[in-house]
């Protein structure tokens, strides 16, 4: 089982493997040491396991799920979802979901994923989607 500390986002995670049934059985759980309420899940590709800590590095910049706590201490999650366009180009949005389950939705100006973004980045993102 992996574990330890990786840093991406402004922030050193500490990692957790578990393992789940399935063909995407390997699902890691990371927590922000300086801010707990800041976790992200990861899974690796299925039948590429990851097998160090720096493949769950590369692997956390884009995570399937990002929770942080806006400037007033509400949990948020956080997932990246793709439009289709009529054009046919694809539009990147992030959409949150509030401890109280509120739900809004704002463009992701980014090319990476959310595990690159700061708590007040994805803070800002938040304040701008509706």
């Amino acid at each position: 089982m992996l574990r330890g500390i990786i840093e991406i986002g402004g922030h050193e995670w500490e990692v957790r493997e578990e393992k789940r049934a399935g063909p995407q059985n390997q699902l890691f759980s990371l927590t922000a040491v300086d801010t707990p309420r800041s976790r992200m899940h990861v899974r690796s590709f299925p039948g590429q396991p990851a097998g160090s800590l720096e493949e769950v590095e590369l692997l956390a910049a884009d995570p399937q799920i990002r929770w942080f706590a806006d400037p007033a201490g509400v949990g948020w999650e956080a997932r990246i979802v793709v439009r289709a366009e009529p054009n046919g180009l694809d539009t990147r949005l992030v959409k949150f979901i509030s401890e109280q389950h509120e739900v809004r939705e704002g463009t992701y100006p980014f090319h990476d994923g959310l595990g690159g973004r700061t708590d007040e980045e994805l803070g800002r993102l938040l304040a701008a989607a509706s």
